[in-house]
């Protein structure tokens, strides 16, 4: 992964949110602290609206909910400062890493989340890494002169909050990677990638179709044949 030399942030005050722990980062120059490996297992579709699709998360807030797989788990965190760093030409950081796993005989899933943002930092992330709610930023004052006015206030107190939030909790996420043992049936993913270059390549047949009626001087100019039918592939059934 590459970390750029700074951002779009218009901000270079340190990070408010990292000033918890005693880390100076400005906020226009993040940098990674760590990447999550996550696993978890594949167990098949869930209906919208079934027991287990959704659960109310973690801060009980009303009415809101979360889509989760109680299964998933952080395998692996990798600090960054056990990565291979390399600076590049344009002031930019490689960082690579080398790991191993040992596929399970059940079907699964892996994938990166990696953060400018500590382990058990105070009302950004759990003692884990996972991150909390955004809104328990907030709780965090922005004491920096160069605090913009337009953030959220407490007791006349600059919150992290807005731009400000945005610019300091910093995440990414990785696609996952699909594990099924040799032998198991498709996963679902499998199955809609099949179906999606099958309708693909109809796309481009009836494209093609298009472009062969018209190259035939047996058309007239407003893509009609002799017999005044249409051929735009209408009155053909593609499901």
């Amino acid at each position: 992964m590459t970390v750029p030399a700074k951002n779009n942030s218009p901000y270079s005050f340190n990070n408010p949110l990292l000033q918890q722990v005693g880390i100076k980062q400005p906020l226009n120059k993040p940098s990674l602290d760590h990447v999550d490996l996550i696993t978890g297992k594949i167990t098949g579709v869930i209906p919208p609206g079934s027991p287990g699709y959704a659960v109310t998360n973690a801060s009980g807030v009303a009415g809101a909910a979360i889509v989760y797989n109680p299964t998933a788990t952080i395998s692996q965190q990798i600090h960054s400062n056990n990565m291979r760093s390399t600076r590049q030409r344009d002031g930019s950081t490689q960082l690579t890493f080398t790991t191993t796993f040992t596929a399970g005989n059940t079907p699964s899933y892996i994938r990166a989340r990696g953060t400018n943002i500590p382990v058990a930092t105070p009302n950004v992330t759990d003692s884990a890494g996972s991150p909390l709610l955004d809104i328990n930023n907030s709780l965090v004052s922005c004491t920096d002169p160069a605090c913009p006015t337009h953030l959220a206030t407490a007791n006349g107190v600059k919150k992290v909050t807005f731009d400000v939030q945005a610019y300091s909790n910093v995440w990414f996420y990785a696609n996952p990677i699909f594990i099924r043992p040799e032998g198991s049936p498709k996963l679902l993913v499998e199955k809609n990638a099949d179906l999606a270059k099958r309708l693909s390549e109809r796309a481009d047949n009836d494209h093609d179709g298009h472009d062969h009626d018209h190259d035939h001087d047996g058309h007239d100019h407003d893509g009609r044949d002799h017999d005044g039918h249409d051929h735009d592939g209408h009155g053909h059934d593609w499901d």
